[in-house]
C-alpha cells in the first residue's frame, strides 16, 4: 500500500528447533510488524516472500511465498519451509555457517512486495534458542548481526500485554523510525609501507544509536564488505584508525571503513592504497655520446626505475681505462629523479679514448648503465695562411689576398684580409671577407681607401680553434687626381677682329694635361661648350693663343682652361672690347674769298675725324679736273 509509507520494526527470534523439525528441514520465524506510527498490525493478513542467500548480492539459494495472519498480539508465526512457489531447497539454510535472509512483504495480503529486510545469519551462544538468530535491518540498508547476544535474549519472551515490553518495543521503533546506519569518511593517514598501511576514519554520524563494532574492510577488488578482509578496531562513536598488516608489496587495495549499529552496517567512502615496492638499486640506461670535441663530449642516461626509493643523485662516471665507478671521475646531473638527463664532460684530453656509463643512486645503492666509449678529436690549431702582396693600387682601392696552406684540423669558416693605417691589423679592424672559405688561394678588393695613405694589411683565416694571420705587408695609395690649377693672361694686341691672350697651368692636378687653351663668349661665363682656342702645347706652364674672327666694337668675356683625367679647370674670368673700324675724315670746303690776281683765301670744316686723329688737313687745287693730295 503505497499511501501507507510504512515504517516498520521487526522483533523476531527463531524458536528452539526440535529434532523432528531439523529432520524435516523446517524452522519457524516469529516477528511483529508495526506501521509508521508504531501500531502493531494485529489480526492482519500479510503477504510474505522469504529468501535465503549465501551473500547479500548473490541470487537466492532458496525462496518461498506465504500469506499469514498475525494473532491478537500482532505476532506472525512463519513456518519457513512450508510456503508456496518454492525455489531451491530450504536445507541449504541449515548447512550454512553464515549467510543472509531477505524478507519482503505486502501489508495488504497480496504479492506487491516491499523489501523489508536483508540480514546476516549469525550463531548466538544462547542455550534456549536455535543455532541461528537474526538481527534487524531497515530502509534497504545492509543489515548487521547483534554484537551482544544478551540483548536478543532479553526480548525472546516479548509479551505485548506487558507495559515494559511495549516500552522496549517503542524504543526500538523509534530507533528504526528516526535512526540510520552510521556514516563515515575513510582516508589514508600516512605513506604506505611494503606490507602495511595506516588507515583512519571519521565517524560523521552514529545514526542515532551506539556503534557496536567498527573497523576497516579491504580487498584487491572494489567495494569490499565485511565478507572480505576485515580489521576490527573496537566499538563506540569516536573516530578511529588502524594498521592493515600482511599486505602484498606493490599491490593496490580497495579499503572502506565500516561501523555497525542496530540498523545495520554503514560503509565509508572507498579509497585505494598502493603498497610500496621492495627497495632495489635504480635501473638506468646509458645514452651514447654525442658532440664529441677535442676536450669535451655530451652524454647522459635514462633512469627507467627508481627502485622504489627517491633517486638522490645521477650522472656519468668515466675513465681512460677499466670500468668507471663512483670512485672514478664523474659529472653529476643537475636534476635527480627518474627520466632522461644529459651532462657535458669537459676538461678531456684530445685524441684519447674514454670509457663511460650512466649511474643513479638511491637509498639501496647505485645502479649503472651499460659501458660505452668514445675517442676525443685530435686537437685543432689555428689555420696557416700566406699574405699576397697588394696589386692594382689606386687612389681609393687595391687588390690583395692570401693562400690558406693548412686548415689546422678543422673547417675554415672565414678568410680574407684585415687592414689598418697603423699598427698590426686584426679581425677587430677593417676587414674584407673572401667570397669562399676553405683552403687554397683567394683574392679580395680593398675599396673605400684614402689617397696618398699608407696601409698595413695581412691575410687571415678562421676555424674553430681561432684565427691565423699571414705576414704583415703594406702599400701606399695613389695621390688623388684633381682638376688642374690655371690662371688667365690678360688680353693684348686688341684690334677690331682679333686679340692675343693665354694662361698659365700652375698644377696638372696629379694627372697629365691633355688639353689647354682659352674659352670666350660675348655674354655669361664661357666654358668648353662656348668658343675656344686650343693651345698648341700641353703640360704645365704659360701659353698664348690668338683670338681671331672677332667682331669690332664688341665686348668679349674669356678665361683660360686646362683638362686632365679628373676634368677641366678654369682660370679667372676676364674681358676685352675690340676696336671700332677707322674711316676717312669728313670735311666741308669753304668758298674762296679775297680773290686777287695771284691769291685767294679759302678753307674747310672737318666735321668728323673718321675715328682717328687728324694728322693733316688743308686745301688742294688745280687748274683743271678734281684736285687731290697728289
Amino acid at each position: 500500500m503505497k499511501n501507507l509509507k510504512l515504517r516498520w520494526l521487526f522483533y523476531f527470534v527463531l524458536l528452539g528447533l526440535c529434532l523432528q523439525a531439523q529432520v524435516n528441514n523446517q524452522f519457524k520465524l516469529q516477528l511483529y510488524l508495526a506501521d509508521q506510527n508504531g501500531s502493531i498490525y494485529v489480526n492482519r493478513t500479510i503477504g510474505l516472500k522469504i529468501s535465503i542467500l549465501k551473500s547479500e548480492n548473490e541470487f537466492p539459494l532458496y525462496s518461498e511465498r506465504q500469506v499469514l495472519t498475525s494473532d491478537a498480539t500482532g505476532l506472525l508465526n512463519i513456518p519457513i519451509g512450508l510456503g508456496t512457489n518454492r525455489v531451491g531447497n530450504v536445507a541449504t539454510f541449515t548447512q550454512l555457517t553464515a549467510g543472509f535472509i531477505k524478507i519482503e512483504y505486502d501489508p495488504s495480503g497480496g504479492s506487491n512486495y516491499t523489501r523489508m529486510l536483508l540480514q546476516p545469519l549469525v550463531s548466538v551462544p544462547y542455550a534456549s534458542i536455535s543455532n541461528y538468530a537474526l538481527g534487524l535491518k531497515g530502509r534497504g540498508i545492509t543489515g548487521n548481526h547483534f554484537a551482544d547476544s544478551s540483548i536478543l535474549a532479553e526480548n525472546l519472551d516479548f509479551n505485548p500485554a506487558k507495559k515494559e515490553d511495549i516500552e522496549v518495543l517503542k524504543s526500538w521503533i523509534d530507533i528504526y523510525t528516526n535512526g540510520s546506519i552510521p556514516t563515515l569518511i575513510t582516508y589514508s593517514s600516512s605513506p604506505n609501507a611494503i606490507d602495511t598501511a595506516q588507515i583512519s576514519a571519521i565517524v560523521s554520524s552514529d545514526g542515532g544509536d551506539s556503534i557496536s563494532e567498527k573497523g576497516f574492510v579491504y580487498s584487491l577488488s572494489p567495494n569490499p564488505t565485511i565478507n572480505n578482509l576485515r580489521l576490527k578496531t573496537g566499538r563506540g562513536n569516536a573516530n578511529f584508525s588502524g594498521v592493515l598488516k600482511g599486505l602484498n608489496a606493490s599491490s593496490t587495495y580497495h579499503v572502506r571503513s565500516y561501523a555497525m549499529n542496530r540498523l545495520g552496517i554503514g560503509y565509508g567512502n572507498p579509497i585505494t592504497i598502493t603498497t610500496a615496492s621492495p627497495l632495489v638499486i635504480p635501473t638506468i640506461t646509458t645514452t651514447p655520446s654525442g658532440s664529441i670535441l677535442t676536450t669535451s663530449a655530451i652524454t647522459g642516461g635514462n633512469v627507467t626505475s627508481d627502485g622504489g626509493a627517491a633517486v638522490t643523485e645521477r650522472g656519468i662516471v668515466y675513465a681512460t681505462s677499466g670500468i668507471p665507478s663512483l670512485s672514478s671521475s664523474k659529472v653529476v646531473a643537475g636534476t635527480s629523479g627518474t627520466g632522461t638527463f644529459t651532462v657535458n664532460l669537459t676538461g678531456l684530453t684530445g685524441s684519447t679514448k674514454y670509457y663511460f656509463r650512466a649511474y643513479a643512486t638511491n637509498s639501496a645503492g647505485t645502479g649503472y648503465g651499460t659501458l660505452d666509449s668514445f675517442v676525443t678529436l685530435t686537437p685543432i690549431v689555428i689555420p696557416t695562411i700566406i699574405t699576397t702582396s697588394a696589386d692594382s693600387i689606386l687612389e681609393t682601392s687595391a687588390i690583395t689576398g692570401g693562400n690558406v696552406t693548412s686548415d689546422g684540423g678543422a673547417t675554415v669558416t672565414e678568410r680574407g684580409v684585415v687592414y689598418a693605417t697603423s699598427g698590426i691589423p686584426s679581425i677587430t679592424d677593417n676587414k674584407v671577407v673572401a667570397n669562399t672559405a676553405g683552403i687554397d688561394t683567394f683574392t679580395v678588393n680593398l675599396i673605400g681607401l684614402t689617397g696618398s695613405t699608407k696601409y698595413f694589411f695581412r691575410a687571415y683565416a678562421t676555424n674553430s680553434a681561432g684565427t691565423g694571420y699571414g705576414t704583415l705587408d703594406s702599400f701606399v695609395t695613389l695621390t688623388p687626381v684633381v682638376l688642374p690649377t690655371i690662371s688667365t693672361t690678360s688680353a693684348s694686341s686688341i684690334l677690331e677682329t682679333s686679340a692675343t691672350t693665354g694662361g698659365n697651368v700652375i698644377s696638372d692636378g696629379g694627372a697629365a694635361i691633355i688639353e689647354r687653351g682659352v674659352v670666350y663668349s660675348t655674354f655669361g661665363i664661357p666654358s668648353l661648350v662656348n668658343s675656344k682656342v686650343v693651345a698648341g702645347t700641353s703640360g704645365t706652364g704659360t701659353y698664348t693663343v690668338n683670338l681671331t674672327g672677332l667682331t669690332a666694337s664688341t665686348k668679349y668675356f674669356f678665361r683660360a682652361y686646362a683638362t686632365n683625367s679628373a676634368g677641366t679647370g678654369y682660370g679667372s674670368l676676364d674681358s676685352l672690347t675690340t676696336l671700332t673700324p677707322i674711316l676717312i675724315p669728313t670735311v666741308n670746303t669753304t668758298s674762296a674769298d679775297s680773290i686777287l690776281e695771284t691769291s685767294a683765301i679759302t678753307g674747310g670744316n672737318v666735321i668728323s675725324d673718321g675715328g682717328a686723329s687728324i694728322t693733316e688737313r688743308g686745301v688742294v687745287y688745280t687748274t683743271s679736273g678734281l684736285p687731290s693730295i697728289t
